[in-house]
Parts: structure tokens; sequence; C-alpha cells
């Protein structure tokens, strides 16, 4: 049974490492691509990454976003709102992307 049970924790482990991994290069992909609504999707991953993977992978993504134009107030406000779901609240990085929502020269209206 023990010999069951950690053959099921790695396949959940492996398919967690491979689903990470297509979400990493399709969001690379996307972020050098000509697409229009490039900011929505940018979002979405964020959402989607933050919901399966968890606040840190979701903050990867994040910062991988950053360097990619363009970049949206909504793209802040669902980072913003995802950190504030964290427990417990970190206000250092909150007042950090507040910050940077507002010292941003580069948003785009969308």
């Amino acid at each position: 049974n023990k010999n069951i049970s950690n053959s099921n924790n790695n396949d959940e482990m492996n398919k967690k490492n491979y689903l990470k991994s297509l979400i990493l290069n399709h969001f690379k992909k996307i972020l050098h691509s000509d697409i229009k609504d490039i900011s929505s999707i940018k979002i979405m991953v964020l959402t989607l990454s933050y919901i399966k993977f968890g606040i840190d992978f979701t903050r990867t993504l994040y910062e991988l976003g950053l360097s990619v134009p363009p970049i949206s107030y909504e793209y802040y406000q669902e980072i913003i709102a995802i950190e504030t779901q964290q427990q417990p609240v970190n206000h250092n990085i909150l007042r950090d992307l507040f910050e940077n929502g507002i010292n941003d020269k580069t948003i785009s209206e969308t």
C-alpha cells in the first residue's frame, strides 16, 4: 500500500510539473506574439496559475508578464487581488504592487 501511495504522489507531482512547464512555455510565447488581447490573456494566466499552483508560481508568471508590454491597470489589480487572499497578507508586497501600478509609465488602457 505504501508503494502505491508513493507512486500516486510521484505521478501527481510529475503531472503538476508538466503542467507548470506547459503554462510557463506557452506564456513566454504569448508574451512575444502579436496578439491584440495580450493583457486579458496575461490576467487569465495569473488567475489560473494561482488556482492550480498557488502564489509562488503566480508571482513568477507575474514578474515575467511585466517584462513584456502591454501592461494594464487590470494586470496590477489581478495580482493585488491574489495577494490579498494570502494568509497572512504581506503588506510590503501589497504596497510595492500598488506603487508599481501607480508609477508604471508603460501602462496601456485596455
